[in-house]
């Protein structure tokens, strides 16, 4: 990695953290128990860590690899039925199975079978009566691993902090990352069911469109040079929590009479 990567890279941390204290401080009110927290954390890392197991340091590009066959088979004109519905498939074979959908993006048997694994670890397939094998969701969740959730996390802080430092010194608006939000202060809580289905319809929507585009631009990975080549994140997500009654309300004066 050259040093104007590095350097990058650093910013980037160093960011993520500062937002992290904001949270922690907005959440504790307290920036000792914010300092304390992050002596904590530092002195584990100080820590001696066992190496990691190869599976730990390929598990990113296992989790892309496994969220990418989900996609397919959601895509794919030969994985889906007469309403674009995914066809229950078995999980192996050299047709009609996930295998075969695996093997369209890597000729690696290890890889597939990697794939495969994690897609029931984190239960993003489901099997049916007849034995074979449905995809649960459009995109492949992760809350069902609390380590893959936290590698995800990772990548939204670095993500969302370098769209922030990217916009802050980008003066050309049309070269500007997307960055858009929906804040509402007060909205009922028996509500949020209904706004939960809701915006997993439109969020599916909105995910799709942005797959097909994507894909359509796809580059092996042999047929660029890296450095003329850029990873593209889009991040959908939601955030619902209890009402601050710190909000500030607007103040309600009485006129006052006189005799």
């Amino acid at each position: 990695m050259n040093r104007k990567a590095v350097r990058s890279e650093r910013y980037i941390v160093e960011q993520t953290l500062q937002i992290c204290a904001g949270v922690l401080e907005e959440e504790t009110g307290s920036r000792a128990v914010v300092a304390k927290l992050f002596e904590s954390a530092a002195a584990r890392l100080r820590k001696p860590k066992s190496a990691p197991g190869v599976m730990a340091l390929r598990s990113y590009e296992v989790e892309i690899g496994a969220a990418d066959v989900i996609r397919d088979w959601h895509g794919l004109p030969e994985y889906v039925d007469q309403v674009g519905a995914p066809l229950p498939l078995d999980l192996f074979g050299a047709e009609g199975s996930i295998e075969s959908i695996a093997r369209r993006r890597t000729n690696s048997l290890e890889k597939v079978r990697e794939w495969i694994a994690l897609l029931k670890t984190l239960k993003a397939i489901r099997k049916t009566s007849a034995g074979k094998f449905l995809p649960t969701n459009y995109t492949m969740m992760v809350a069902e691993s609390r380590e893959a959730m936290e590698r995800r996390g990772i990548k939204i802080l670095s993500a969302l902090v370098g769209t922030l430092n990217h916009n802050l010194s980008e003066p050309d608006p049309t070269k500007r990352e997307f960055e858009r939000s929906s804040h509402v202060l007060r909205v009922k809580s028996a509500e949020i069911p209904a706004f939960r289905k809701f915006l997993s319809a439109q969020g599916r929507e909105f995910i799709r469109a942005i797959d097909a585009w994507l894909e359509a631009r796809r580059l092996d990975e042999t047929a660029e040079d890296d450095r003329e080549c850029v990873e593209v994140l889009v991040e959908v997500l939601s955030n619902v929590r209890p009402h601050s009654s710190d909000v500030a309300k607007p103040k309600v004066t009485k006129a006052a009479a006189r005799v």
